[in-house]
C-alpha cells in the first residue's frame, strides 16, 4: 500500500447506482475501473465528491445539483429512502492512523436526517489494536426547499468526547476549531482530494484564456482556470529540477515543442508553446489533446499532490501512441497519491497486463453496481497468450455491454 494518506476502502449502500448490499470495495494507489456506460464508474466518483464537500459549509452541494430524490437507489422498494457511505481512511503507515468514518443519509417527508460517526482505530491485528474507540458521533437535519435545494436547519445533536453544537459536519466542526487533531486530518484528507470530471479543453475552454496573475492555488483546478500558473510552478523555483522531464514528455507528445512560456501582460498570465522553428503557439490555438497533455503534466507530475486524485477518461483526445506515456505517469504517480480513474480504453488497459489488479471491473447486477477487482493468478494462464485489452474486448474479464 502507498505509503501517504489513502482511502483504504469504501462502501456506499442505497445511493446513486449502488444497492443495499454492496460490499466493502478495497482501493489500492492505482484504481482503473473500466466498465459499460452507466456501470457506476462515475457512481463511485460522485460518492467520493460526497465526502469532499462534507468539511465545507455547504456539505450536500452535489445533491442540489440533481435533488435529493435522485441520490437514492432506485431499483429497490424500501419502507423510507435510506443510505450511506462509509470510508476507512489511513492518514500514515501505522495501523492505529487508521479511521473509520460513516455516514448515514434518511430521507423523510421534507428533511433529510444525517447521522456521522467517526472511529478509530480500525484493525483486525491483536485485541489491543481491534479496540473501537468513537471520536465523535453527530446526527443533525437538512430540510428541503425545493426539488434540489438543501440547507441545514438543526445543529447536531452530538454524543462526543467533547461538546458540541453547530450546523457543520463532525469533520467541518474539527476543521473549523483545532481542538481535534485527528478529526481535523479527516477533514483536511476529505478537502484536499482533487477531481477531474467535467474538463473542457475546447473553444470556451478557460485554460486558453489569460488568467489573472494573482490566483494562486496548490493543485489544477478542475476547468484548468489556473493551468499556466500550475505550468510555471511545476518547471521553476524548487521544482527546476522537473524542466527537462516536463519538456521531454511534452516532445514526445508535439513533435517539435521544445518549452513552454509565460507570459506576464497587464495584471494576466497567458500560455504559448514554443517550437523547435522558432514559431510559438498561443494556447488559444494550441488542439484540445494538447491542452489535455498539459493538463494531465500538470497533475501527475506534481511532486507534492492531493492524496486522491479522481481522472475521468484521462485518454480522450489522446492520440493512441501517447497512451502508453499515459499509463507509465499513472503508475509513477501512483507512488505519491492515490489515483481513481475510469476509462474506456482498451489501449490503457492493455498497458496493464502486467499488473491487472490495478483494474476493476464495474457491471449491474439486478440492478446494482458491483465492482471487482481482477485476480492476478486467475488470468496468468489468459495473459500468457493474450493482453488485457484483448480479454477485456473479447468479453472474458467482464465489463462489456453484451
Amino acid at each position: 500500500m502507498a505509503q501517504h494518506p489513502f482511502l483504504k476502502s469504501i462502501k456506499p449502500a442505497n445511493l446513486l447506482s449502488f444497492g443495499p448490499n454492496t460490499e466493502e470495495i478495497e482501493l489500492r494507489p492505482l484504481n482503473i475501473l473500466i466498465g459499460p456506460n452507466g456501470s457506476g464508474k462515475t457512481n463511485l466518483i460522485e460518492v467520493l465528491g460526497m465526502l469532499k464537500e462534507l468539511p465545507d459549509r455547504d456539505p450536500w452541494s452535489s445533491v442540489k445539483r440533481s435533488g435529493v430524490d435522485e441520490w437514492f437507489w432506485k431499483e429497490g422498494k424500501l419502507k423510507e429512502n435510506a443510505a450511506s457511505v462509509s470510508a476507512v481512511v489511513c492518514l500514515g503507515e501505522e495501523r492505529g492512523d487508521e479511521y473509520s468514518y460513516s455516514l448515514q443519509i434518511t430521507k423523510q417527508r421534507s428533511f433529510l436526517s444525517v447521522w456521522e460517526e467517526v472511529v478509530a482505530p480500525v484493525s483486525s491485528h491483536g485485541s489491543q489494536n481491534g479496540i473501537r474507540k468513537s471520536l465523535v458521533r453527530s446526527a443533525y437535519n437538512a430540510q428541503i426547499l425545493g426539488p434540489s435545494e438543501v440547507r441545514a436547519v438543526e445543529g447536531p445533536n452530538v454524543e462526543a468526547e467533547r461538546s458540541i453544537f453547530s450546523q457543520l459536519s463532525a469533520v467541518a466542526l474539527a476543521m473549523a476549531d483545532s481542538n481535534s487533531p485527528k478529526l481535523y486530518a479527516i477533514g483536511e484528507f476529505f478537502a484536499k482530494m482533487a477531481f477531474y470530471r467535467d474538463w473542457e479543453f475546447g473553444v470556451g475552454s478557460e485554460a486558453r484564456n489569460p488568467q489573472s496573475a494573482s490566483e494562486r492555488t496548490a493543485y489544477l483546478e478542475e476547468d484548468s482556470r489556473n493551468l499556466a500558473h500550475m505550468l510555471n510552478a511545476l518547471r521553476t523555483g524548487d521544482n527546476f529540477y522537473l524542466r527537462d522531464r516536463f519538456n521531454d514528455l511534452l516532445s514526445r507528445f508535439y513533435d517539435g515543442a521544445e518549452d513552454i512560456e509565460i507570459e506576464l501582460t497587464g495584471g494576466r498570465v497567458s500560455l504559448r508553446m514554443l517550437e523547435r522553428n522558432g514559431m510559438s503557439t498561443p494556447a488559444v490555438r494550441l488542439s484540445d489533446g494538447t491542452l489535455r497533455w498539459l493538463a494531465l503534466l500538470v497533475i501527475l507530475l506534481n511532486p507534492t499532490p492531493p492524496p486522491v486524485i479522481c481522472l475521468e477518461e484521462p485518454e480522450l483526445g489522446l492520440h493512441p501512441d501517447a497512451i502508453h506515456i499515459l499509463a507509465d505517469l499513472l503508475r509513477e504517480a501512483s507512488t505519491r497519491t492515490q489515483l481513481i480513474v475510469t476509462t474506456h480504453s482498451t489501449a490503457l488497459v492493455d498497458a496493464f497486463s502486467d499488473d491487472p489488479e490495478a483494474v476493476c471491473v464495474c457491471e449491474k447486477i439486478d440492478g446494482a453496481t458491483v465492482i471487482k477487482r481482477l485476480d492476478k493468478e486467475r488470468l496468468k494462464v489468459w495473459l500468457e497468450s493474450y493482453s488485457l485489452g484483448h480479454l477485456w474486448a473479447s468479453g472474458e474479464i467482464g465489463g462489456n455491454r453484451w
